[in-house]
């Protein structure tokens, strides 16, 4: 099964089985770095739905705190509730930039509306034109009611929006923050399975070979010191090539040797 080895160069097996052991690192590590990114820019998402979803239930509070201000004004005839009314309003119109990716509709309109309404209701009502305030702030379509329901209904529609958002993106993350758990442990494992292989592959490589070269030049030194003795060549890598000189060797050696005593017969 391990024949195809003798056929390999050891030099070129370790250089071999080093390459592909630093690759796959490298490919492990670009892989890990490549989710890691991707875990961190869910995460940004994540915190972003989150601010975002912040500026919203801060935008409903403004609104309320209009409808509030405004409706107290046209009870009490407070022109300071108004002035309150219209800085939450201000509040409002800086919190929107913020929110450039959220859909509110025409909330600006509406907000707009909302505030003109309320005054021209809080001015019915401190002129003593119950009727004409109840009017506009009971009006179906336009009034001042209506138009505070429709604004807050845009924002609970959008927060609910922004907080499936959130928690798909929170759960995405999740998942990502588990795969990349669970990448890192397999690899590692996977890792740790090839390193041995390899190793296995280089014992096997040299030590085997190299011990059988050491038990026979121990065979040819300690025995009947026949010089007729050859190593055996197996393969075509390094230890078959030292076979072969070695053997050569022996070659003329033996051949030397072997002249040696022709002429001492002779003589």
């Amino acid at each position: 099964m391990v024949n195809w080895l003798y056929h390999v160069s050891t030099r070129r097996l370790i250089i071999f089985v080093s390459a592909f052991i630093i690759f796959f690192i490298a490919a492990l590590a670009g892989y890990r770095y490549y989710k890691y990114e991707e875990n961190v820019n869910s995460i940004y998402r994540t915190i972003d739905y989150h601010n975002e979803t912040i500026y919203l239930q801060e935008l409903r509070y403004h609104s309320a705190q209009i409808q509030q201000f405004l409706t107290d004004a046209s009870l009490t005839g407070d022109v300071e509730a108004i002035e309150e009314a219209k800085s939450h309003q201000q509040a409002i119109t800086a919190l929107l930039p913020n929110l450039p990716d959220v859909d509110l509709g025409n909330i600006n309109a509406l907000l707009v509306e909302q505030l003109d309404v309320g005054q021209k209701m809080v001015q019915a009502y401190s002129s003593g034109d119950k009727t004409e305030g109840d009017r506009i702030m009971k009006k179906p379509d336009g009034g001042f009611d209506a138009v505070s329901a429709n604004i807050q209904t845009t924002i609970d529609t959008a927060l609910k929006i922004q907080d499936g958002k959130m928690e798909a993106q929170e759960a995405e993350a999740e998942a990502g923050m588990d795969l990349v758990n669970t990448i890192q442990l397999l690899s590692s494992i996977l890792l740790l399975l090839v390193s041995i292989g390899s190793l296995f592959l280089i014992y096997v490589k040299v030590n085997r070979p190299l011990h059988q070269l050491m038990s026979k030049l121990h065979d040819l030194t300690s025995g009947a010191k026949d010089l007729r003795f050859r190593l055996p060549v197996k393969g075509s890598d390094e230890f078959a090539k030292i076979s072969r000189d070695f053997n050569t060797f022996l070659d003329e050696l033996d051949h030397i040797v072997s002249t040696v005593q022709n002429v001492s017969v002779r003589t």
